[in-house]
């Protein structure tokens, strides 16, 4: 159980829109959905901006009343690198209009991880979207996958070390995906403390290897509920919270029992509960 100092420093916590991506179908199935992630204990949502018109008429919902409704803030909109380059001022409207507190640079998907060149081209670009969003009042960060760290070739470090040395702090900070760290092979309380005063959330879900067979010595590793797992979270969340962390996220993209992935979400909420008392 974390210390009451530490547990107070989370201020919110949120769930990933993308968690529930199948249960926005229509309007009305999108605010019972909110309603529902409210019920279990969360009082904020971060949202994707590829879900905004997540129906088969592919019509965008009126988010904020719908949010509102259901009682929650929204910690974050995610965009890709790529969009968030090309459509920079569309983007920070449309976080504006959400009321989003943060803009999140979702893991870069068409950079070649292993080329220099592309990498250093990543470092220039999240620098002029920070700009960007700073000059529009809206902190930038930066949420990774487990790509940023591969090293390019002749690198010894990887992009995501790089993201700490050329990206101004005062233009980005960083949203740890720590189960991505972890599958990565690294560490990811030792990279909350190398965020330390730019860790803004935490994105989380629990990893496990897959049941199989005797003999199967290599198992896949799946996602699973907060605490289903082996990840080791009160050492995590104290070295966020140490580090500066305001909030955590949940994204157990995986279905438990009946209730599918409001049943991940409510078995890792009670999971958080009982750590952060």
């Amino acid at each position: 159980m974390l210390s009451r100092t530490i547990a107070d420093r989370f201020t919110t916590i949120g769930a990933q829109q993308y968690m529930f991506s199948g249960d926005f179908q229509t309007e009305a199935q999108a605010l019972d959905t909110l309603k529902k992630i409210r019920a279990l204990g969360y009082d904020s949502v971060e949202m994707c901006g590829f879900l905004m018109a997540p129906n088969p008429e592919k019509t965008v919902y009126p988010w904020p009343e719908l949010i509102a409704e259901a009682g929650l803030s929204v910690c974050g909109l995610h965009e890709s690198v790529e969009d968030l380059r090309a459509r920079t001022d569309e983007l920070i409207e449309r976080a504006r209009w959400l009321g989003a507190k943060r803009m999140v640079a979702a893991a870069a998907t068409r950079v070649d991880f292993s080329d220099d060149e592309q990498v250093t081209g990543l470092m220039r670009d999240l620098n002029d979207i920070g700009r960007a969003t700073r000059d529009a009042g809206l902190p930038l960060i930066y949420h990774n996958h487990n790509q940023e760290l591969e090293r390019a070739k002749g690198r010894r470090e990887s992009a995501l070390h790089r993201m700490l040395g050329e990206v101004d702090p005062a233009l980005m900070g960083f949203e740890l995906d720590v189960a991505h760290i972890q599958t990565a092979g690294a560490s990811p309380e030792a990279w909350c403390r190398r965020a330390k005063g730019r860790l803004s959330l935490l994105h989380v879900c629990d990893k496990g290897p897959r049941h199989g067979a005797p003999g199967e010595l290599m198992r896949p590793m799946d996602s699973l509920p907060l605490g289903e797992g082996n990840m080791e979270w009160e050492a995590i969340l104290a070295a966020a919270a140490e580090s500066g962390a305001e909030g955590i996220v949940l994204e157990a993209v995986c279905d438990w029992g009946d209730e599918g992935r409001f049943g991940a979400a409510r078995v890792s909420r009670e999971y958080l509960r009982g750590i952060l008392k």
